[in-house]
């Protein structure tokens, strides 16, 4: 998508990614009988992602202790993965546990 004084253009929806496809929530086009309209696009939330994030790790619990082991996949923009597994308490890594 691109935006200027001339407009918004969007592309296909074929040529997204699937990260980027992954992103959107809903795309809603309103016309009228005169040909005029409206497109609106909707990601996702990312707010609400962090705290479904914060919340299956754990981390809204007054003990922060996960229920079950974690396993949370890294993938760098050049495509390189690393997968990190945690099967112990969160509550005393002062880099994991909210402050």
């Amino acid at each position: 998508m691109t935006w200027g004084p001339d407009g918004v253009t969007l592309r296909p929806s074929s040529e997204l990614t699937e990260e980027q496809a992954a992103a959107v929530e809903s795309v809603t086009e309103t016309r009228t009988a005169s040909g005029s309209g409206t497109t609106k696009v909707t990601l996702h939330s990312k707010t609400r992602a962090m705290e479904l994030g914060a919340k299956l790790l754990g981390m809204t619990e007054e003990d922060n202790t996960p229920k079950a082991p974690i396993t949370i996949t890294v993938v760098y923009e050049d495509k390189r993965a690393i997968n990190v597994t945690q099967k112990a308490e969160l509550q005393n890594n002062p880099a994991i546990t909210p402050r």
